[in-house]
């Protein structure tokens, strides 16, 4: 549930209710506390990998499953125990909302494809506030909006700001428009997409493939960035800052396996080097590529492609 450098993918921008065009106040709530639930029941499943088990918290989120989320961020917290997002995770379950967020609100109606894992991007500047948003709204499963359900919107600084800023219409905000290190500067803490007609507007339980890239980018788990980036369809949607984070994954993963399995280091580092050379056509780039695409060759003669990038690399080079 947190941002990071310049990404994460909105649908189009909501529409705030016409009514609620002045922010308001929410009455004061009282948090209600579980009855007759043995906390001690709820324990981690075995024999999930750290990745495993983060999708499988947020996608306990989605359903409202909270006590068995917890349990499984604090297993993933015993073997991750820098992660940003699962201590976000945490917080957003365990602190009382008036400590979230402020009692002050705008209202807005779902749009098609739209649910409060993209809300809570757009308005609060991170995804992974999805759950934080739907405590707020008394909604006990994230993952079932529909369309035209008004959501609360807590007024922080964030909201603030986006709706301070003039909408131009037909402009739809883009993953490579947002950077990981502005988001990190957002700290609010925690996301979906939908069919047409009155469907759920968010039939998604979890982050899509990019918001958890991002997510993974910048809670530095650099393996597991590396391995959802390899499954995504989409990743030409990703920032420069983003791409400039994932290229470190890459070079950090190749270190990873320099001694235990050169090959694959050897392909680690031909990936940092094409991401870098993605970014732009810089020297500073070529020269940065021209470097990780010499290691990769090294560490494996027979990787023909690292062979011919950095052939064309040099050449390139001789030609500035």
């Amino acid at each position: 549930m947190r941002a990071g450098k310049k990404t994460l993918i909105f649908v189009a921008l909501p529409v705030l209710v016409a009514c609620q065009s002045v922010p308001v106040e929410q009455p004061a709530r009282q948090e209600q506390p579980s009855v007759g639930v043995d906390e001690s029941a709820f324990l981690a499943e075995p024999g999930l990998t750290d990745q495993q088990r983060l999708h499988k918290a947020i996608q306990l989120l989605g359903l409202g499953s909270e006590s068995q989320a917890e349990a499984e961020l604090q297993a993933y917290l015993s073997n991750v125990p820098d992660s940003k997002i699962a201590r976000d995770l945490l917080r957003q379950i365990n602190t009382p909302l008036n400590e979230l967020y402020p009692q002050e609100f705008v209202e807005i109606a779902l749009e098609n494809g739209q649910s409060l894992s993209t809300i809570a991007q757009l308005y609060l500047g991170d995804a992974l506030q999805f759950y934080a948003l739907a405590r707020y709204n008394e909604i006990e499963q994230p993952d079932k909006t529909v369309v035209g359900q008004v959501v609360r919107v807590p007024m922080t600084k964030q909201a603030k700001a986006h709706i301070a800023l003039p909408q131009i219409e037909g402009r739809g905000s883009t993953v490579a428009e947002i950077d990981l290190e502005d988001s990190e500067a957002a700290t609010s803490a925690p996301v979906e997409q939908a069919p047409t007609g009155t469907a759920s507007a968010g039939q998604r339980y979890s982050l899509n493939g990019v918001e958890l890239l991002i997510a993974l980018l910048r809670d530095r788990q650099y393996e597991e960035a590396v391995i959802e980036y390899e499954k995504l369809d989409n990743a030409d949607d990703l920032s420069k800052g983003a791409t400039e984070r994932l290229a470190i994954a890459y070079i950090a993963s190749a270190e990873k396996y320099t001694i235990s399995d050169p090959p694959v280091a050897s392909l680690r580092y031909l990936n940092a080097a094409e991401l870098m050379l993605s970014i732009d056509n810089s020297v500073d780039n070529r020269e940065s590529a021209l470097n990780l695409l010499d290691t990769s060759v090294r560490l494996d003669n027979n990787n023909v492609r690292a062979q011919s990038l950095l052939a064309k690399t040099k050449s390139d080079l001789t030609d500035i």
